[in-house]
C-alpha cells in the first residue's frame, strides 16, 4: 500500500508539474542557492578584514560637532582624556543592515576633531599620503548662529583644502588621477535608494505579470545603463566631476538645525530664511561635489544615523537605505542631499520667485548678529580701582570716627588737652624756678624743673613748644622720621583689635583723635 500511495503521489507530482521540474528539485536547488551564498560571504569575511579609516571632523568650537560624534553607535572613546589640540575617538564599523554580519566587526574607524583653524598645520600629520583613498572629511556648521555660518565655511574649507594639498602632493601621479576620477565617477553614476525602489517594484510587477510593458521598458532603461557603466573601463570612461575635486568624500554638516527656528522668531522682516540657508548650502556642496546633513543632536538625534550610515557608505561601500531629503522647513529640517544626487536645476526648482533673499544676499545680511545686551557688557568689564593714599585713608577715619562716636571723641579730646595744659603748667613752674626748656630735633620737648626731673611729650609728627606767655605752639619737624607714623598706625589699629574693655575703646578713639588732628595741623603749618 504504501509503495503504491508513493507512485500515485509522484505520477500526480509529475502531471501537475506538466513535464517541468518537480518540487523536490526546485527545493533542492534554492537551498543550494542559500548555501552558496552564505558560503559566499563566510568566505568574504574570512578573507579578511576591510581597512581601518579616517574621519576627519573639523568646525569652530561648541558648534555641536562633539554632540553629534557622541551619539555615533559603536563609538569608543576616554572620558578622563584632556582635550588640547585635537580630540580623538574612534567607532567599531559593522554593517547594521546585513543580518548575517550585523555582528561582524568590519574596521576601526579614527575619529580626530579639531576646533581651532590656527592649529592647521598639525593636520596633515594625522594621515599619511597613502591613507586618503580610506579617509573621509567632515565640515561642521553651527546653524544657532547663522549669520556666521559662510564665514566659518569658508574659513575650514580654506584649512582642509591647504592640509589636503600638503598631503595629495605626495602621492604619485597616477594615484592622484584614481582618486580623482573616483569621486567623479560617484557623483556621476549616483542612484538615489527612491529611484532604486521604484526599479525594484517595477521589476516585481514584470515577474508577476500585472504590467503593462511601461514598467519593463523604465527597468531595462536603468539596469542596461548601470550595466553599461560597471562593464566600461574606467580609463575609457570620462566623468564630469566638481568644480573642486579633492579626490576624497566631503560632509558638510549643519550642526543644531532645530535651533534656527528660534533664531529666525527674533529677525526683523518676512520671508522664507531656512530655504535661503538651503539653498545657499547645497550650492556650496555642489561646487566642492559635498554631501549636505542636517543634524541635530536633541533629544534622541536628528540625522544621526543617517550621517553615520553615509560614511560608511562611502569608506567600506556599505548599502545605502536613506533616500535623499532636499526640501524641508524649520520644523521638518532633516535634510539629507548626498553628493551626485542634486544639481542647480533642483536648487532653483524649490526657490521662490518673490524671495526677499536672493543668491547675492549673505549670511550676515539675512540675519544681523544680534547686539550683545548692556547687562552682560557691564557684568564682564573689568574695573579699576585705585588705592587710597594713607593721608586720604586716615582723613577718611576722621570723618567716620566723627559722624559715628561725635560726642564720645570730643570729650576725650578734652581729657587729652587737659594732658597737654598739664605740661604748660609744669613749663611755668619750671620758669619760675630758672629752668628751661629746649626742643630737641628728634619731635620731644623736654621739660626741666627744679628737682632736675625730666618729662616727655611724643608726637610722630610736631614737636611743641611753650611760650612765655603760657600758649602751646605745635609746628612741623622737618625730617620727622615715616618709620615712627607707621609705627604709631600700627600700635593704634593693635589696640583697637586687642583691647576688650569699654573704657579702653574710649580712650583709644580719644587718642585716634588726637593723633589725626596732629597729622593735620603738622602739615597745615
Amino acid at each position: 500500500m504504501a509503495a503504491e500511495d508513493e507512485k500515485k503521489q509522484s505520477s500526480s507530482g509529475n502531471n501537475n508539474s506538466g513535464g517541468g521540474e518537480s518540487h523536490q528539485e526546485k527545493k533542492a536547488k534554492i537551498s543550494e542557492n542559500v548555501w552558496s551564498s552564505l558560503l559566499g560571504k563566510v568566505a568574504a569575511r574570512g578573507a579578511g578584514k576591510q581597512p581601518n579609516s579616517t574621519l576627519l571632523v573639523l568646525g569652530d568650537k561648541n558648534n555641536g560637532k562633539g554632540h553629534v560624534l557622541r551619539k555615533f553607535r559603536e563609538r569608543v572613546f576616554n572620558p578622563d582624556s584632556q582635550e588640547y589640540l585635537l580630540d580623538y575617538s574612534y567607532c567599531v564599523v559593522k554593517d547594521r543592515h546585513d543580518p548575517d554580519t550585523h555582528d561582524d566587526v568590519l574596521a576601526y574607524m579614527n575619529m580626530w576633531r579639531m576646533d581651532h583653524a590656527e592649529h592647521e598645520n598639525i593636520l596633515p600629520m594625522l594621515l599619511q599620503p597613502w591613507a586618503l583613498k580610506h579617509a573621509v572629511y567632515m565640515v561642521t556648521l553651527d546653524l544657532s548662529k547663522p549669520w556666521d555660518v559662510e564665514r566659518s565655511l569658508n574659513k575650514w574649507l580654506k584649512v582642509l583644502e591647504g592640509a589636503h594639498k600638503a598631503l595629495f602632493q605626495q602621492l604619485r601621479p597616477d594615484r592622484q588621477k584614481q582618486l580623482l576620477r573616483k569621486i567623479a565617477k560617484y557623483n556621476s553614476t549616483f542612484v538615489d535608494v527612491a529611484v532604486r525602489k521604484a526599479e525594484r517594484e517595477a521589476t516585481e510587477k514584470i515577474m508577476h505579470g500585472d504590467d503593462d510593458g511601461s514598467a519593463a521598458a523604465d527597468a531595462t532603461l536603468t539596469t542596461d545603463t548601470h550595466a553599461l557603466h560597471d562593464e566600461m573601463d574606467d580609463e575609457t570612461m570620462e566623468y564630469d566631476g566638481p568644480q573642486v575635486n579633492l579626490g576624497v568624500p566631503l560632509i558638510v554638516v549643519a550642526c543644531k538645525a532645530d535651533m534656527l527656528r528660534r533664531v529666525n522668531k527674533s529677525m526683523p522682516g518676512v520671508g522664507n530664511r531656512f530655504e535661503y540657508v538651503a539653498r545657499k548650502l547645497r550650492q556650496k556642496c555642489l561646487e566642492y561635489g559635498a554631501t549636505l546633513v542636517f543634524t541635530s543632536s536633541a533629544g534622541e538625534g536628528t540625522n544621526i544615523d543617517v550621517l553615520q550610515d553615509y560614511i560608511y557608505h562611502r569608506l567600506y561601500n556599505t548599502p545605502l537605505t536613506h533616500a535623499s531629503v532636499l526640501a524641508g522647513t524649520e520644523a521638518e529640517f532633516g535634510l539629507f542631499v548626498p553628493a551626485g544626487g542634486d544639481n542647480e536645476t533642483l536648487i532653483n526648482t524649490l526657490k521662490p520667485e518673490d524671495t526677499p533673499f536672493p543668491d547675492e544676499m549673505g549670511f550676515h545680511e539675512v540675519f544681523p548678529k544680534p547686539q550683545a545686551k548692556t547687562v552682560l557688557t557691564a557684568v564682564t568689564k573689568n574695573v579699576e580701582v585705585e588705592a587710597q593714599d594713607n593721608d586720604t585713608f586716615l582723613e577718611t577715619i576722621d570723618n567716620m570716627l566723627k559722624q559715628t562716636h561725635g560726642d564720645n571723641i570730643g570729650s576725650s579730646s578734652s581729657s587729652s588737652n587737659r594732658v597737654r595744659a598739664a605740661a604748660v603748667s609744669a613749663k611755668g613752674a619750671s620758669g619760675s624756678s630758672g629752668g628751661d626748656s629746649r626742643k630737641s630735633t628728634s619731635g620731644k620737648v623736654h621739660t626741666r624743673g627744679s628737682s632736675g626731673s625730666t618729662s616727655k611729650i611724643r608726637s610722630s609728627a610736631s614737636s611743641t613748644s611753650v611760650s612765655g606767655d603760657g600758649r602751646t605752639r605745635s609746628k612741623t619737624t622737618k625730617g620727622a622720621p615715616k618709620k615712627k607714623d607707621q609705627k604709631a598706625v600700627k600700635d593704634f589699629f593693635r589696640s583697637l583689635l586687642t583691647s576688650t574693655d569699654a573704657g579702653k575703646k574710649k580712650n583709644n578713639r580719644a587718642n585716634a583723635e588726637q593723633f589725626l588732628k596732629n597729622i593735620k595741623d603738622a602739615k597745615k603749618k
